[in-house]
C-alpha cells in the first residue's frame, strides 16, 4: 500500500505525474458523441490539465486550487478523505512552509511525472469525463499497480477537477467468479450514508438464484422522503449490464452500467411523477471494504439542469 501522503507531497507527486501522463495522452474513447466534439472536449481537458501542471509547478495555492470545484474531494490510497482546496491551501499556502513535518519545497517538484502511464480518459456526457492513469513506481518486481483516477467537470466553460481517487497497488489477481453481475458483490450488505450531505441507507443482495441484484433504499431529500428499489440484471443480448428502478413516488427510470476504472457509471433516464422526464449520469466508486461514494453527474429534470448529489456510505453490516 501506497504511504499516507502530506497534502503537499500527494498533490505534487500524484498531481504532476497524473497530469503530465493526461497531457501527453493521445485518442478518447466517447461512445454515441461525435469524434469532433469529443476531439474538441479532449483538447479542452488537456489545456486544463497544463494549467494544472503549471499551477503547481509555479506552487501558487490560489490558482492551483482555482483548478478544483468549490466541494472537490481528494482522496488518498489509505482511503483519507480531504476537501482539495483545503489540502492545497495547506500544502502549498503561506503556512506550509512553517508546517513542523511539512515537506521542503524541493519535493514540490516534477517527482514521478516520467513514470505515469494515461490509460483511458472516456466522456460521461457533454460536462463530465473520467480519466484513469497508472503510476508506476520503481521497485525490485516491476509496476506497483498503484493509479490515479480523476473525474472533470465543465463548470462555466471551464473543465475543473471534482474528484480524484488515489488507488493502492493491486493485491495478487485471486479465482474471480465469471458471471456478469460478480464485479458488483462488493455492494451487497447495508449501508447508511455519513458526513455530510442527505441521509440514506441502502440494502444490497443478490436474489433469484444470483440472476439479479436487488437494491433497496431510503433518503431522506429536500422534498421529502423517497423510497425504492433497483433491480440489476445481465443483458445477455447486448452483453452489458441494465438496471430497473421504482420509487414511492411513482417515477422509475431505466439504466446501463458500465466499469471504467475502479468505478461505475450508470445512466439513467425515466419519467418522475406528473410525467417529468429525468436523466442522470451516476458514478459509484469503493472505497476499501467498507466505504463508497455515490455521485450525480449531468442530472436534468425536463432538459433543465438540477443540483448535484453527493452521498458518502459506510457498511453497517
Amino acid at each position: 500500500m501506497l504511504p499516507i501522503l502530506s497534502p503537499a507531497t500527494a498533490v505534487s507527486r500524484f498531481g504532476l505525474a497524473w497530469c503530465a501522463a493526461l497531457a501527453l495522452a493521445s485518442g478518447v474513447a466517447a461512445a454515441d458523441t461525435a469524434a469532433e466534439t469529443a476531439a474538441k472536449i479532449e483538447a479542452a481537458i488537456r489545456a486544463a490539465s497544463r494549467n494544472y501542471l503549471l499551477a503547481l509547478r509555479g506552487g501558487d495555492a490560489e490558482r492551483i486550487a482555482a483548478c478544483w470545484t468549490a466541494d472537490a474531494r481528494f482522496v488518498d490510497a489509505a482511503g483519507n478523505v480531504r476537501r482539495a482546496r483545503d489540502m492545497v491551501r495547506e500544502g502549498f499556502g503561506p503556512s506550509a512552509a512553517k508546517t513542523e513535518g511539512a515537506p521542503p519545497r524541493a519535493e514540490l517538484s516534477t517527482e514521478g511525472e516520467a513514470a505515469a502511464t494515461p490509460t483511458a480518459l472516456r466522456l460521461l456526457g457533454p460536462d463530465a469525463a473520467l480519466e484513469t492513469t497508472d503510476l508506476d513506481e520503481p521497485s525490485s518486481e516491476g509496476k506497483s499497480g498503484a493509479g490515479v483516477m480523476a473525474l472533470w467537470v465543465r463548470r462555466d466553460g471551464e473543465w475543473l477537477l471534482d474528484y480524484v481517487r488515489e488507488t493502492a497497488p493491486a493485491a495478487p489477481p485471486e479465482e474471480v467468479d465469471a458471471a456478469p453481475l460478480a464485479a458488483l458483490a462488493w455492494m451487497e450488505g447495508t449501508w447508511e450514508t455519513v458526513g455530510e450531505g442527505p441521509r440514506a441507507r441502502l440494502e444490497v443482495a443478490f436474489v433469484d438464484e444470483g440472476r439479479y441484484l436487488l437494491q433497496r433504499f431510503t433518503a431522506q431529500l429536500p422534498g421529502g422522503e423517497v423510497r425504492g428499489e433497483q433491480r440489476l440484471a445481465w443483458d445477455g443480448e447486448a452483453q452489458r449490464i441494465r438496471s430497473w428502478l421504482f420509487r414511492s413516488d411513482g417515477g422509475f427510470l431505466e439504466g446501463i452500467w458500465r466499469q471504467e476504472g475502479d468505478a461505475w457509471v450508470s445512466e439513467q433516464a425515466g419519467v418522475l411523477p406528473g410525467g417529468v422526464t429525468m436523466t442522470a449520469v451516476n458514478l459509484w466508486v469503493r472505497e476499501g471494504e467498507d466505504r463508497c461514494w455515490f455521485k450525480t453527474h449531468e442530472a436534468r429534470v425536463d432538459e433543465s439542469p438540477t443540483n448535484e448529489l453527493v452521498l458518502e456510505f459506510q457498511r453497517v453490516r
